[in-house]
């Protein structure tokens, strides 16, 4: 069982206009074993070591950092703003620890209307060195580190390329759900996985798509489909996992009796977009929105190929003796 312990190390004092607070977490996982590690205890230890603070910048906007011996990373989050601080600071706790292998922090964007606006950014330890393998949408958790799946070692995700574009609208085009695995150092999209994640909403599309073509526009599809969204998401999603045939034929056949049948003299013009646009994402591409980068300010070892950024100065107020929150 994962076990974490949040300790404050400030309270935070607010005036009306700016404050600022720092919270050291010390967090200790479950005694499960690493590749890299040789022992239960062993694992625990070097987990415990790992220290995440927040820091307030201004209002809700926190800076996240995540430490463990010379490694450390470093994003900015939105804490969602309350008469008492402590509130937001204490979901974030919750949000915030060891799952398995991997640590889960909260960071979350200013705008809800994106669909990956709320994200885990996950972490490990590799050769005794803290890595930042990427991040997960994390919209609907309310539970540490719920997109992951311990047994099938899965992390569920959702592609949100070309959420905005010319051709469809956000409600248009329902994200696909992707399957992510750990492979190497990063998060990396598992096709066959995501096919399976995929399944159900494909075949309820296509039978919608088929209900158009036997019986036409009305009545409508079952399980509050339309047959342009279904047309959307049958032509994105075979794209996206690499199936030209597939994706070709849905256009070819189903989209050309929509627009037969469609009262929409730009019928014709919006499937043609459909394939300009939805035809560029590449095969198993990773998610492209994140809510703020995720920075290496300190490494053990040299890794050039991260990029620092300096977030400015950032001071805790120290006010006594760390408060213990709880278990």
């Amino acid at each position: 069982m994962t076990k974490s312990r949040l300790t404050l190390t400030g309270l935070i004092m607010r005036t009306q206009l700016f404050t600022r607070a720092h919270i050291a977490l010390g967090l200790i996982a479950a005694t499960l074993l690493l590749p890299s590690l040789a022992t239960a205890k062993h694992l625990d230890a070097a987990q415990s070591a790992v220290k995440v603070a927040f820091t307030q910048n201004f209002g809700a906007e926190y800076a996240v950092t995540v430490e463990s011996g010379n490694d450390r990373y470093r994003f900015i989050t939105i804490i969602a703003e309350s008469d008492n601080p402590s509130v937001g600071l204490e979901q974030q706790k919750r949000l915030t620890g060891w799952k398995g292998h991997f640590l889960f922090a909260r960071q979350q964007c200013a705008n809800p209307a994106q669909w990956r606006c709320v994200v885990d950014q996950v972490f490990t330890l590799q050769n005794n060195a803290l890595v930042h393998l990427g991040n997960i949408e994390s919209g609907p958790c309310t539970e540490l580190g719920c997109r992951y799946d311990e047994k099938s070692g899965v992390f569920a995700d959702l592609y949100d390329g070309l959420q905005v574009n010319p051709a469809t609208g956000a409600v248009d085009a329902p994200p696909v759900i992707l399957s992510r695995i750990v492979k190497g150092n990063k998060l990396v999209t598992d096709l066959e996985r995501t096919a399976e994640a995929n399944a159900v909403q494909l075949t309820q599309s296509r039978a919608c798509l088929d209900h158009l073509v036997k019986v036409g526009f009305e009545p409508g599809c079952e399980n509050k489909l339309n047959p342009w969204t279904s047309l959307v998401f049958t032509y994105k999603l075979n794209q996206y996992l690499g199936r030209a045939k597939e994706r070709d034929a849905v256009l070819a056949n189903e989209g050309k009796v929509y627009c037969q049948k469609s009262a929409d003299a730009r019928c014709q013009q919006r499937v043609t977009g459909l394939q300009e646009n939805f035809s560029l994402i590449p095969v198993g591409e990773a998610p492209r929105y994140s809510p703020g980068r995720v920075e290496l300010t300190a490494a053990s070892a040299v890794k050039t190929e991260a990029r620092v950024e300096a977030f400015g100065p950032a001071k805790a107020i120290p006010l006594g003796k760390p408060i213990p929150l709880g278990k």
